[in-house]
C-alpha cells in the first residue's frame, strides 16, 4: 500500500519500512530533545484516508535559520502512552507500524500526507531511528484514529517526527580545463588608456 504523499509525489513503501535503522548518534535521552509543534486537520478516519500534516514550528537545526534537510517521520500503534514514550523509542524498544521521509522546504517548514493504516496492523521490532541520525528536534506524537465501520473496529495510532538536516558535501570546488588539459590563463586586467595630450 502507498503511504506517503508529500510534495504531490507518491512515494511506495510497500507497507513496510524503507530506511536503514540504527542506534542514536546524538540525543540518547528524551530529555535532551527539544518539541516542535505540527498540525493534523482531523484526528478520525477510516482505512486508507489520506492524513494531512503540517509543521507549526519549523525545523531550525540550532542553526537559528533555514537549512536543507528532510523530516523523517513515522507511525506508531498507540495503545498507551507509555508504550510510546521518546525515550523507548530512542532505546529501540518499540517500532513503528511504518516510516517514510519528506523533504523540508527552504525555510525549515514541511508538510506531507500519508494512508491511515488498517485498524489490525501492528507495531514491528524493527527500531525506527535513522541509521546517523541526529535526534535533536522532534513532533508528536500526535493522535490517528482510525475507526472501520464494516468490521465494527477502531485502533489508535500517533504521528511522531524528526528533523534531519542533510550531511554537508565534502567536495571540493573544481576547476573546468580545456580540452587540451592545460590550466586556464588568469583574466586578463585591463590598461587605462593615458588622457590624450592637449598642450
Amino acid at each position: 500500500m502507498n503511504r506517503l504523499f508529500a510534495g504531490g509525489l507518491v512515494v511506495g513503501l510497500a507497507g513496510a519500512t524503507t530506511l536503514g535503522f540504527a542506534g542514536v548518534s546524538s540525543a540518547q535521552s528524551a530529555e535532551d530533545l527539544t518539541f516542535l509543534s505540527a498540525h493534523i486537520d482531523v484526528q478520525d478516519f477510516a482505512p486508507g484516508d489520506t492524513v494531512d500534516v503540517s509543521s507549526e514550528d519549523p525545523c531550525s537545526f540550532f542553526e537559528g535559520g533555514p537549512t536543507t534537510g528532510t523530516i523523517e517521520f513515522a507511525v506508531f500503534r498507540n495503545e498507551s502512552e507509555d508504550d510510546l514514550s521518546w525515550q523507548k523509542i530512542l532505546d529501540g524498544e518499540v517500532g513503528p507500524v511504518f516510516a517514510d521521509a519528506a523533504e523540508l522546504n527552504e525555510d525549515g517548514s514541511w508538510s506531507l500526507s500519508f494512508e491511515a493504516p488498517d485498524v489490525d496492523e501492528q507495531n514491528s521490532d524493527t527500531p525506527w531511528i535513522p541509521e546517523g541520525a541526529i535526534v535533536d528536534e522532534v513532533y508528536g506524537g500526535y493522535g490517528v484514529t482510525v475507526v472501520d465501520t464494516e468490521a465494527e473496529a477502531e485502533a489508535h495510532f500517533a504521528f511522531k517526527a524528526i528533523c534531519q538536516p542533510d550531511e554537508p558535501s565534502d567536495e571540493e570546488p573544481t576547476t573546468t580545463l580545456p580540452d587540451d588539459g592545460t590550466t586556464p590563463p588568469p583574466p586578463a586586467t585591463p590598461i587605462e588608456e593615458p588622457p590624450p595630450n592637449t598642450g
